[in-house]
């Protein structure tokens, strides 16, 4: 710690020796520039100039940290008598690092480019929309296939004005407050096909909904509820725009509560536990579907939708999805009249939710496909077909009525003319009758005076 012939103590060197290690962890700055301002200045250690382009902010930031922490572990390492104040310098090289980061420069002056996230759910096209004015959507397999759709979804379920926040459950949600959350929805959009109002969908949309409006809950309790170590803290860490009170309530009455939290720990094994997940990201099994053949109502099989899901390039990179791809190619080469659900059925034998269909995505039921396939649309388009069916079946109907209400008319007609005439008939027979017996009977007179 100093030479032997130093006046100075072995407590003054061991103080110089972390002063000197502590200049060499800071970065030194020269307040010169290029007049460009593309670049700046860094005087190094060892008295040379360095330029950083500004392009590569981040990196830098990065190496600048990294490299002061390792020398700061090879200072601990030669000299062991500084590691607790080494250890110290470490931490405020980090300490230091983040605050530069968060300030968006380095200490040199250079400024950081920040990576630029997904940002806030703005849903301009929804924002751009008149008066009256509705943006048409096509439906498949009962769910719409747009994103635009989705996103104003997101934005609904999210507002505290229209969707309740102090709820635990979706089916604590008042009927009127659902009402409100369709009407919402449906002021904004309308089916592309106008003779199925959106209306026929509801009950798949207010899934939709539910189901985004859960996932939401979840990332508010893993982004801001998870890291707390006590309640206190997750009170704190509030998330932006969001209610004091709203947000008090959710963490106390349900993010804490023990149902909540038996459900998140289950949650979590059964999430670790999954052997094959998709590769897709957010997009939506029926938008692959879709643009795979179901446009052309020529579906993929349930082996082609498994590699397009689960593939990295070209190929399938875990073992057990392809064991399960492999095992469903033998099942629809063997029988290629099975359909997705009965292929499902003889290879998934482990799915244990029966109301559940792998392969098929949000919007599609177990209830809806072990019968005849039939999405909503169809369905509407068949009751369409019977009452159109209906309709002609009554107008023949009437047509017959008519006919045979005229046939019994004119039966009665030539009744009552057939009797009229039995009577004239009658009439003109017994006045000959009696005719005739008045002629007889003026005859036999006659007779008898011409014999008297």
């Amino acid at each position: 710690m100093g030479d032997a012939n130093d006046d100075t103590t072995e407590e003054d060197g061991v103080h110089n020796s972390n002063q000197a290690a502590k200049r060499r962890l800071r970065p030194q700055t020269n307040s010169r520039a290029p007049s460009d301002g593309s670049q700046s200045v860094k005087r190094s250690s060892c008295g040379k100039n360095k330029y950083i382009s500004n392009s590569n902010n981040g990196s830098h930031a990065s190496d600048d940290a990294h490299n002061s922490i390792l020398t700061a572990k090879r200072r601990r390492s030669t000299q062991p008598n500084l590691q607790d104040t080494e250890q110290d310098t470490e931490q405020d090289v980090i300490e230091r690092v983040q605050v530069q980061s968060l300030n968006g420069t380095l200490q040199n002056g250079t400024k950081m480019v920040q990576h630029k996230g997904r940002g806030k759910n703005k849903c301009k096209e929804v924002a751009k929309l008149k008066e009256n004015q509705k943006i048409k959507v096509e439906f498949y397999n009962n769910r719409a296939l747009s994103n635009s759709f989705s996103r104003h979804l997101g934005r609904i379920v999210r507002d505290r004005n229209i969707t309740p926040v102090k709820v635990k459950k979706w089916s604590d949600i008042s009927n009127t407050e659902q009402e409100h959350i369709f009407a919402s929805i449906t002021d904004k959009f309308e089916n592309e096909d106008p003779d199925i109002k959106i209306d026929v969908y509801k009950d798949e949309i207010m899934e939709h909904a539910k189901s985004l409006w859960i996932n939401w809950r979840g990332d508010l309790h893993r982004h801001f509820v998870k890291p707390a170590k006590t309640m206190q803290q997750a009170i704190k860490n509030k998330p932006k725009d969001f209610d004091p009170s709203d947000w008090q309530w959710l963490v106390q009455e349900h993010f804490y509560s023990k149902d909540f939290i038996a459900m998140s720990l289950r949650n979590s094994r059964n999430r670790a536990g999954l052997k094959m997940p998709h590769r897709t990201g957010s997009k939506p099994f029926r938008e692959i579907i879709y643009n795979m053949g179901g446009k052309e109502n020529r579906p993929p099989t349930l082996d082609e939708l498994f590699f397009e899901t689960r593939k990295k390039g070209d190929t399938l990179v875990d073992v057990e999805s392809s064991r399960m791809h492999a095992e469903l190619v033998d099942v629809v080469s063997s029988d290629p009249n099975l359909s997705n659900v009965e292929v499902m059925d003889k290879c998934y034998n482990g799915n244990k939710r029966r109301d559940h269909l792998i392969g098929f995505g949000g919007g599609v039921k177990a209830r809806d496909v072990r019968g005849p396939a039939l999405s909503k649309a169809e369905l509407h388009a068949r009751l369409r077909a019977t009452e159109r069916e209906n309709k002609m079946l009554r107008e023949e109907n009437s047509q017959v009525v008519e006919s045979v209400n005229q046939m019994q008319n004119e039966w009665a007609e030539m009744r009552r003319d057939y009797y009229a005439n039995c009577e004239n008939r009658s009439d003109t027979g017994s006045q000959r009758r009696h005719e005739r017996i008045h002629s007889e009977r003026d005859d036999y007179d006659a007779n008898e005076d011409g014999t008297c």
